[in-house]
């Protein structure tokens, strides 16, 4: 008698060990949500850095801006404290300074500062407002 065989016998049919392709495709697709989530907490945490960056650069900047132009004036606060748009303060940053009188408070005013840096199309702007009073300045 000639036995035949079929190369399965010693293979275990019953609890197999090893995963069917259905539980490999459910890993990979769960495993493919998780690293596409962490990729796109990582890319607004570098968003997030890159514009607390470009503001404390702006702020810097701002601050050697209020050393070559300081708050003071002489007679007229709103013409003494303004700085014309196109002042240069560091290398490719724009400072200006616009103020105005409160209509409400005699001796308040509004001092708007304004540092700009145009690079490539992409621009940063810091934009500070101030109330500074001036008791000096009172209308009689």
């Amino acid at each position: 008698m000639v036995e035949r065989r079929t190369g399965f016998e010693g293979r275990r049919t019953e609890g197999r060990a090893g995963m069917t392709l259905v539980e490999v495709l459910m890993a990979v697709f769960i495993l493919g949500v998780a690293v596409t989530g962490l990729l796109q907490a990582m890319t607004h945490c570098a968003s997030s850095f890159t514009i607390a960056r470009r503001t404390q650069e702006l702020q810097g900047v701002l601050d050697l801006a209020e050393i070559v132009h300081p708050l003071l004036f002489e007679d007229d606060p709103v013409n003494d404290l303004a700085v014309s748009d196109d002042s240069s303060v560091a290398d490719g940053y724009t400072f200006s300074r616009e103020c105005e009188e409160d209509e409400d408070e005699d001796g308040l005013y509004l001092v708007t500062s304004t540092v700009r840096k145009d690079s490539g199309g992409w621009g940063s702007t810091l934009v500070v407002h101030r109330y500074i009073y001036y008791a000096e300045t009172r209308k009689k």
